[in-house]
């Protein structure tokens, strides 16, 4: 069984998951080492690994299930950042921002967009949010 957490700037988002790590998955030996590691994630990131792991399945029903359980999204989280290898998410990342192939519909964008924002995004509300921007760049 895996272990992780996510964190943000604003503190844990989720506390400790476990779930079944990709690669383990069925293995009959015994793990021989544990690897730990902080991955710094953008909101365009988040947005890209969840695309990944619901293209090609029924997306109004998967992010209905995202949407109610963040628990889930966040063990998702965890079990596509082992799944999916980090030039996976550039490209899917890439394909998002150039509105290229392989990128999600608009409107599945705009709600896995909504999802991240409000699971991973600055808590603070938007006026809080604008005047905490104001206040770092009259410096």
């Amino acid at each position: 069984m895996a272990r992780g957490e996510i964190r943000t700037g604003w503190g844990t988002v989720s506390g400790p998951l476990e779930f079944i790590a990709a690669p383990r998955e069925g293995a009959g030996d015994s793990p021989t080492v544990v690897v730990a590691m902080a991955l710094p994630l953008s909101l365009a990131d988040l947005v890209a690994l969840l695309w990944e792991t619901i293209r090609g399945d029924d997306w109004d029903r998967q992010l209905d299930e995202f949407a109610a359980d963040p628990r889930y999204v966040h063990r998702i989280v965890c079990e596509g950042l082992i799944s999916l290898s980090g030039v996976g998410l550039a490209e899917a990342r890439c394909a998002i921002a150039n509105g290229e192939h392989g990128a999600p519909p608009p409107d599945v964008l705009d709600r896995l967009r909504a999802l991240v924002s409000d699971f991973y995004g600055d808590p603070a509300p938007r006026p809080a949010r604008a005047a905490r921007l104001h206040l770092a760049g009259s410096r």
